[in-house]
């Protein structure tokens, strides 16, 4: 009988032990199956397991799939005896790969300078934002994991446990504006995003640029395709509408006011321009995320009919 010259093998050291509870999860009841186990791969297993499974493949790449269950419980001087087996039965020619998929609780800076010295390819269990992954994904106590899992500033994704105090200083405040915890507190004043979430306001900055416009530029031209909205941190702009080769003014608008949300909802286009008259500063949201976050709350998207219609009443 002839062998394939190659199989890979998803291997799960705690079987299937996990931290979490999500309620989704088919895999957590193979707990039952065993009774008499203790869900722990031993040294012994372990190495014997790295040398036939080396030893069987015909083919110069070799990958390690680590998965659960929660493969971290195992603890990192586990996959560092991993890693040692590994060396041991490599033969010439012979590339070794690792790969994790985790939930992330239990990551910090130590699993982090680990998969990156041995160049681990690591999946994180996420659900999308945190209203979506909390629904589901919660821990053995019921409580939600989001934050345990991951922390977005500055355009970057941290621990949120794992930040040194001394650092604690370097984090930008509200008046930098580039810290979007900051940034989503600021939004909160929106009366239009007074329906969302923090952590839907979160990823609306991490999503939208910073713009800044002088006195007499336009941001939006009327007639154009609405592609973007745009929320102004600070200044003040004036909208202006062109009839019959004159332009009429309307209002002024200020800071937390959102500019062009029209043409993103109606898909037409733009039915005024706005022009800064003062040096501006707008947060500019694309099409995609703005109508995403309403299509996921119902509260964001009646906040922003109110709003709409009280504009219009003010208009006529």
């Amino acid at each position: 009988m002839n062998r394939p010259p190659a199989f890979h093998i998803m291997t799960k050291p705690r079987g299937a032990i996990c931290n979490l509870d999500c309620e989704y999860c088919f895999f957590l009841k193979k707990e039952d199956l065993y009774p008499e186990s203790n869900f722990f791969m031993s040294d012994d297993v372990l190495e014997s397991f790295t040398r036939q499974y080396i030893e069987a493949q015909r083919v110069p790449e070799v990958t390690f799939t680590w998965q659960g269950g929660e493969p971290t419980l195992m603890g990192l001087d586990f996959f560092e005896r991993a890693i040692y087996s590994q060396n041991k039965y490599r033969t010439p020619g012979i590339q070794i790969h690792n790969a994790i998929q985790t939930n992330g609780t239990l990551l910090d800076d130590e699993w982090g300078k680990f998969f990156k010295q041995h160049n681990f390819l690591v999946g994180l269990s996420l659900d999308g934002p945190s209203e979506f992954h909390n629904a589901y994904r919660k821990d053995k106590g019921s409580k939600p994991t989001f934050d345990r899992v991951m922390n977005v500033r500055a355009g970057r994704v941290e621990d949120l446990e794992a930040v040194p105090a001394e650092r604690a200083e370097e984090i930008p405040g509200e008046a930098e504006g580039d810290n979007l915890a900051a940034m989503a507190t600021r939004l909160m004043r929106v009366p239009m995003l007074a329906g969302l979430e923090h952590s839907q306001l979160k990823l609306l900055a991490f999503t939208s640029d910073t713009l800044t416009y002088d006195v007499g530029e336009r941001i939006i031209q009327q007639g154009d395709t609405g592609d973007c909205a745009y929320v102004i941190t600070g200044g003040e702009a004036k909208i202006v509408v062109e009839r019959d080769g004159q332009e009429r003014f309307i209002r002024t608008c200020g800071e937390n006011e959102i500019l062009g949300e029209l043409a993103l909802l109606n898909d037409i286009p733009r039915t005024a321009s706005i022009e800064a008259v003062t040096e501006l500063t707008v947060l500019r949201m694309s099409k995609d995320v703005f109508l995403e976050l309403l299509k996921a709350n119902n509260h964001a998207a009646h906040a922003v009919m109110r709003e709409i219609a009280q504009r219009l009443a003010s208009m006529t």
